[in-house]
């Protein structure tokens, strides 16, 4: 098991997971599947917070300005105080 990207954080564990094509079905809506969704579960279940980042949504950046907000973003949503 992997995690792309480990945040410790006051509020707790961070795991930023990349998503790709073999991870999620690709048609909508994009649910995890197998080692990616089993990778999830255990995550969530050692007290990690999951912040995920699917390739359908990260192809859509197209300036690395783009994919920091985007990120900033998502690591907000689980509590990471980023600015």
């Amino acid at each position: 098991m992997y995690i792309d990207l480990a945040l410790e954080t006051k509020s707790g564990k961070v795991a930023v997971l990349l998503e790709g094509p073999r991870d999620v079905s690709r048609s909508l809506p994009h649910i995890a599947l197998g080692a990616g969704l089993v990778r999830s579960e255990l995550l969530k279940c050692d007290g990690w917070a999951l912040v995920a980042v699917p390739w359908h949504e990260w192809r859509l950046m197209h300036t690395e300005e783009d994919q920091l907000t985007y990120l900033a973003g998502r690591l907000e949503e689980c509590g990471v105080n980023v600015g």
